[in-house]
C-alpha cells in the first residue's frame, strides 16, 4: 500500500467489487464470482491474490477457511471515502419528494409514515421513524442517522432512522425556570 494511504487501481477495483457484491448478497464473496459478475479481465487466481493482500492489509476478512471474503470496517470506510459514488436522485424521486412535502398532512402519524417512506425511497434502505411519548411537549431535535444491528456503519442490514427528541413538557420547563430564577 502506498504511503498516502490509497490502494492501487487493481486493489481499489477488487475492493469496490467485493463491497458492492457483499452489500447486495450479504454473503462472503469469492474470486470467481467477482470475475464473472463484474466481467473483470483478470484470472480468478489474480483476484484471489489481490483479495489476500487486502485481507492482510485489514480491508477484507475471510469468515471461514474455505469461504469468500467480506469487507471489514476499514474496507467499508475506504469504500465510503474513496470509491462510493453518490447517486443523484432521479427526476421521479425528486418529484415524489416535492409532492409529498407540499401536501398538507394534518395527522402526525401520517407525517411520520410519509417521512419513513421518503427516507426509504431516497436511501434505498429500510426507513424507521421513532417518536417520543405523546405527553412529552414540543419537539427539541430531529436526527437522521444510521441504525445497524450488526454494529457496521454500512452494509446489507443498514437501517436509516429518524429520531425525534422532545423538549421536557411545559410544566417541567416552567418548574425548572422558577426554581433557577
Amino acid at each position: 500500500m502506498p504511503l498516502d494511504g490509497r490502494l492501487n487501481e487493481r486493489e481499489e477495483l477488487i475492493l469496490q467489487a467485493v463491497v458492492q457484491c457483499y452489500i447486495t448478497t450479504a454473503e462472503p464473496v469469492g474470486s470467481r464470482v467477482l470475475v464473472k459478475r463484474f466481467g473483470l479481465e483478470l484470472s480468478a487466481a489474480t483476484v484471489r491474490n489481490v483479495m489476500a493482500d487486502l485481507e492482510e492489509s485489514g480491508y477484507l476478512q475471510q469468515l471461514h477457511t474455505s469461504s469468500g471474503r467480506a469487507p471489514t470496517d476499514r474496507g467499508y470506510r475506504y469504500y465510503v471515502n474513496y470509491l462510493m459514488r453518490v447517486q443523484e436522485l432521479t427526476m421521479a424521486e425528486r418529484a415524489r419528494i416535492e409532492h409529498e412535502l407540499s401536501r398538507k398532512l394534518n395527522d402526525a402519524d401520517e407525517v411520520l409514515r410519509q417521512t419513513s417512506q421518503m427516507l426509504a425511497l431516497v436511501t434505498h434502505q429500510t426507513g424507521l421513524v421513532k417518536t417520543p411519548d405523546e405527553n412529552c411537549g414540543q419537539v427539541k431535535h430531529i436526527e437522521v442517522m444510521l441504525v445497524s444491528p450488526t454494529g457496521r456503519r454500512v452494509g446489507p442490514r443498514t437501517v436509516w432512522g429518524v429520531f425525534i427528541r422532545p423538549s421536557p413538557p411545559l410544566s417541567k420547563r416552567w418548574r425548572r425556570m422558577r426554581s433557577s430564577g
